[in-house]
């Protein structure tokens, strides 16, 4: 005797189906928040981390920066003290050839010659006097040339004026500037300065030259 099944199978697998495809997204959709939720936790740890870092770098530069400052500081304060210590050995070096200008001052001067002023700006020196005559004047330039602390000895204005109402007695007001001769050691002082000056600079070509990159060669032609 056949026997027929009156259950409603097809209600009942349809309902298993959709459990199961319920359970299934259920699933999928926890592992896909569970997901997101550790990308989000890892990113913001990374921003932390790097909002750390930016801190720790901020910090070091502004110590970085103070220091840049100080050493600025220091660097002006030995410019300073340097700049102090050449004036005072040029003071110290120049002192001795003061005395020996004021001395061959007075022993060039020939009789009838008077100075009214000297003045010294660096290593020029303006006469200005009166002298009983030109040839007086030109006396006083040939022994201030022949002086081993002057050179290049150079006539300025030389007037001739009269003394006396019947012009029988006459004067020449003069002035002329010389050159200082500079001291043995104000020359190697000088010399010195310079060949520093020159190795500076060819070292700053040098470092120029280093820091820019080589041209590039031209491409030769396909074979």
């Amino acid at each position: 005797m056949a026997r027929i099944n009156l259950l409603p199978w097809r209600t009942i697998l349809r309902k298993e189906r959709e459990t199961r495809f319920a359970i299934h997204t259920a699933i999928a959709l926890s592992i896909t928040g569970m997901l997101f939720f550790g990308v989000y936790y890892y990113i913001n740890v990374l921003i932390e981390y790097q909002k750390q870092r930016n801190e720790l770098l901020n910090k070091e530069i502004k110590m970085a920066e103070k220091k840049i400052e100080e050493i600025k500081e220091i660097r002006k304060k030995h410019e300073s003290l340097t700049k102090r210590i050449e004036i005072i050995h040029q003071l110290q070096t120049s002192r001795p050839d003061i005395v020996h200008l004021f001395n061959d001052f007075a022993k060039k001067m020939p009789t009838g010659v008077f100075y009214k002023r000297i003045v010294q700006t660096e290593d020029k020196i303006a006469l200005e006097g009166i002298a009983q005559s030109s040839a007086r004047v030109s006396s006083l330039m040939r022994q201030l040339d022949e002086s081993p602390f002057f050179e290049k000895p150079n006539l300025g204005i030389i007037q001739t004026t009269s003394t006396a109402k019947d012009g029988s007695s006459k004067e020449s007001e003069f002035k002329l500037t010389i050159q200082q001769e500079k001291s043995k050691a104000e020359k190697e002082r000088l010399e010195k300065e310079k060949a520093e000056k020159e190795r500076a600079e060819k070292a700053k070509a040098a470092a120029a030259a280093a820091a820019t990159p080589p041209a590039a060669a031209a491409p030769g032609p396909k074979k």
